[in-house]
């Protein structure tokens, strides 16, 4: 028994080829815009961790200039920005994503009465700034990053740069 072959149903038509091409096309292009806006997404670090290598970089600079130096927020510039006790310009400037506000509150020492420590206070009034000593050490504090009607607290260890969520 012979099979017969035909010839012409071998190749693909032009219509195929061109039909595969505009396919492969579209899902390309689709690729690329779904890429850029995850590579975008990536860059954009989470707001803690920023805040998290600002308070370390600000120990470090303190210790590296033997200064005092000062971490603060510029809501105009969405930045952390580290200046020198003496300097009106920043020694470093770290970016984060449009319409976090950032609030700094002191943590007053705790109190010895009654032969225990009293449960330390928190201040009425944010402060601007937090100061970082020669030592490395800094001021208590606690942090709240917030975004429309979400925020976080978080409390900076004053002599390392360990942050505990509040």
């Amino acid at each position: 028994m012979q099979i017969a072959i035909n010839k012409k149903n071998k190749a693909f038509t032009i219509v195929e080829v061109l039909l595969a091409l505009a396919l492969m096309g579209l899902v390309a292009g689709l690729f690329a815009i779904n890429f850029d806006v995850l590579l975008t997404s990536v860059s954009q670090k989470r707001p803690e961790k920023v805040l998290h290598e600002a308070i370390c970089e600000a120990r470090y600079q303190a210790l590296q200039e033997h200064s005092l130096v000062y971490l603060t927020f510029d809501e105009q510039k969405h930045s952390f920005l580290i200046f020198k006790e003496s300097s009106e310009h920043p020694l470093v400037t770290m970016s984060v994503q449009e319409g976090i506000r950032v609030s700094f509150e002191p943590i007053f020492p705790a109190e010895y009465k009654s032969g225990r420590f009293a449960e330390s206070s928190h201040s009425e009034k944010p402060v601007d700034t937090i100061a970082f000593s020669p030592d490395g050490s800094s001021q208590a504090v606690i942090i709240t990053l917030s975004q429309d009607n979400f925020s976080l607290k978080f409390k900076p260890d004053p002599l390392s740069c360990g942050m505990t969520s509040v």
